[in-house]
């Protein structure tokens, strides 16, 4: 017998250990009228089955046959079973990649909606009107920095910060976050008080400021949509979780 017909038996062998049956056939009176099959719990129901035999012909040049649709129920049977046998064994719960994929899958399946809702362009107006400075390009600074001696007296910053006018997260390679908050309190050309940092003192000196005016909405349209997307998909995740957490017993225990 091959490795694989070993898997096969094994994974038969589970499904009957765990309670499950083989289907058989139940007579319709036993089924809604929506259903072609029930495993367990859940229902196939016709639409499930009439979209994977869509699927299926598409792909054939012949309509097909009765009994290729009977096959293809039997699939999604067979499906069935092994997906409620793998949740009986854990494997969500257990298998890192699997959860991540769900998770995924359920994020997904929950923005999806959102997406749909495309923004006509007065709401996005409006939005941006709301909120302008989420599109106004970062402001850039010339900055120069000087290290303070114990005597009081400067040498230069090290490493050394360009002589040009950079961008807030460029600046931020050369002096660090804190410092560069520190320069855009300064006002141009004012040397700063000594300033703490990672045990040296430092004084800064902006002496250049340039602040981008907002862009037209025309020119950031679609930056604005996306932001709308975004707050829109958070917006539903926060609703499913709120609804989920009404819906399923949470405990937590109080962490030290």
């Amino acid at each position: 017998m091959s490795a694989r017909h070993f898997l096969i038996a094994g994974l038969l062998a589970g499904m009957l250990s765990a309670g499950y049956t083989l289907v058989h056939q139940v007579p319709a009176a036993g089924l809604p009228g929506d259903a072609v099959a029930r495993v367990g719990e859940r229902l196939i129901l016709r639409d499930e089955w009439l979209k994977a035999v869509a699927a299926a012909a598409s792909e054939r040049r012949t309509p097909l046959t009765a009994l290729q649709q009977q096959q293809i129920l039997d699939r999604l049977i067979d499906e069935e079973l092994l997906v409620q046998h793998g949740l009986s064994l854990g494997l969500v719960q257990h298998d890192q990649r699997l959860r991540g994929q769900l998770v995924s899958e359920v994020l997904f399946t929950t923005t999806a909606s959102v997406a749909d809702e495309d923004q006509d362009d007065a709401a996005l107006a409006a939005f941006y009107a709301e909120h302008p400075g989420l599109f106004v390009p970062p402001a850039q600074l010339r900055v120069k920095a000087w290290l303070l001696n114990a005597d009081g007296t400067r040498k230069d910053f090290l490493p050394p910060v360009p002589d040009s006018l950079l961008p807030l997260g460029k600046l931020q390679n050369y002096l660090g976050p804190e410092l560069v908050k520190a320069a855009m309190t300064l006002p141009v050309m004012q040397d700063s008080a000594p300033i703490s940092s990672n045990g040296q003192r430092v004084i800064l000196q902006v002496q250049e400021l340039q602040l981008a005016p907002a862009p037209a909405f025309a020119h950031v349209r679609e930056q604005v949509r996306r932001e709308v997307r975004r707050r829109s998909d958070e917006h539903a995740v926060q609703m499913l979780l709120d609804q989920l957490k009404r819906s399923y017993r949470v405990e937590r225990a109080t962490l030290p």
